[in-house]
């Protein structure tokens, strides 16, 4: 969150300053300066103020957004279903002994000169979804989830 403070505050300075030449330039009198002066940095610590409170209530969603998805795997996991907790496992065994089915079948059949590209966008897809699968058990394992 702090990039778009920085971002959102960065912009609020940049326009004080041309509100600041705009008045240098139109105003003489020193007292009056000072007076507009003072209440454009009340304004912008206000807006500052508002922004800050936004900001924190969007990292307090993001945070009980979090313990919701922790809170929700916990119960799953505690569960006596062991499919729903073994479902990526099986999922996973199924693409790669299917993928495997797939290249094997294609030493044994022949694919029509017409066929080819969709055997190889078949193929590509399960290339892609072993890969995705894949990346998940290693990240699951990375995390130490069972």
């Amino acid at each position: 969150m702090g990039i778009i403070k920085d971002l959102l505050a960065g912009g609020t300075s940049k326009l004080v300053d041309s509100i600041g030449k705009v008045i240098d330039e139109n105003i003489t009198n020193k007292g009056e300066m000072a007076e507009i002066q003072l209440k454009i940095d009340q304004e912008v610590n206000r807006h500052m103020e508002v922004l800050q409170t936004s900001l924190d209530d969007i990292e307090k969603a993001y945070l009980q957004d979090v313990a919701s998805a922790r809170s929700l795997q916990i119960s799953a996991l505690n569960q006596a279903d062991t499919f729903s907790k073994r479902f990526l496992y099986y999922l996973a065994a199924f693409i790669i002994l299917s993928a495997t089915a797939f290249g094997m079948m294609l030493f044994f059949v022949n694919v029509p000169e017409e066929n080819k590209r969709l055997v190889e966008m078949f193929a590509d897809v399960y290339l892609f979804a072993g890969g995705a699968v894949g990346d998940l058990l290693l990240l699951r394992q990375q995390q130490g989830q069972p």
